[in-house]
């Protein structure tokens, strides 16, 4: 083979090699450019879930804890109230009361901020769904711009063969030869078995108008 053979070859095999990589690196910018602005949208609700499982946990420690004792701290102010009560300090006696029906309500308290916290974290899902609608629809005319970009490269490198063929021929005179007919042309893309031809006209060009 001839040195210049041999460099049009390499020349051919570069630009396949250059196509081969292209398609999968666009996808790859693509995909990682949807899940990152994805990933930066919902930080904040990622935050906000964390720090509602921490204060959810914190309150279910502190209501076992306040279950506990909270008889003890009424059997304890009941005793003080009678004994200042009995010294004539009637107001006093009131107020030890008043704080033990104040702590009696925490629980209730606690249980009632657990289930809104519940149903914030609960929500969050919904919320995030809502985000990656946005992010997609932003993200849609990006991918429909490289798709079509790439259609657009296919076609004006089929049109284009087929110009040159057809040059070819009629610079050559072999208009006539089977390898350059037109069918011959139409066997440049894969046939109707193979796994491309079935993704396009199933999948991609089957419906539309």
């Amino acid at each position: 083979m001839s040195e210049v053979m041999q460099t049009e070859d390499s020349a051919v095999a570069e630009v396949k090699a250059e196509i081969e990589r292209i398609f999968p690196r666009a996808l790859a910018v693509l995909e990682d450019t949807l899940n990152q602005q994805y990933n930066d949208a919902v930080a904040e609700l990622d935050r906000e879930a964390a720090a509602l499982a921490v204060e959810y946990a914190g309150i279910a420690e502190e209501a076992e804890k306040l279950a506990t004792v909270l008889p003890s701290l009424g059997r304890e102010a009941q005793r003080e109230a009678d004994r200042l009560v009995l010294a004539g300090d009637h107001s006093a006696a009131e107020v030890k009361l008043a704080e033990v029906r104040e702590a009696e309500k925490m629980p209730l308290a606690m249980e009632q901020r657990q289930k809104e916290i519940s149903d914030l974290y609960d929500a969050i899902p919904s919320r995030k769904a809502a985000i990656a609608q946005k992010v997609f629809e932003r993200m849609y005319p990006k991918m429909q711009n490289i798709v079509r970009a790439s259609e657009t490269g296919f076609v004006c490198l089929l049109d284009g063969l087929a110009r040159t063929a057809e040059d070819f021929q009629r610079r050559t005179g072999t208009a006539q030869n089977p390898i350059l007919l037109a069918n011959r042309l139409r066997e440049l893309t894969a046939d109707g078995k193979s796994p491309e031809w079935q993704s396009l006209s199933q999948r991609w060009y089957s419906t539309r108008r």
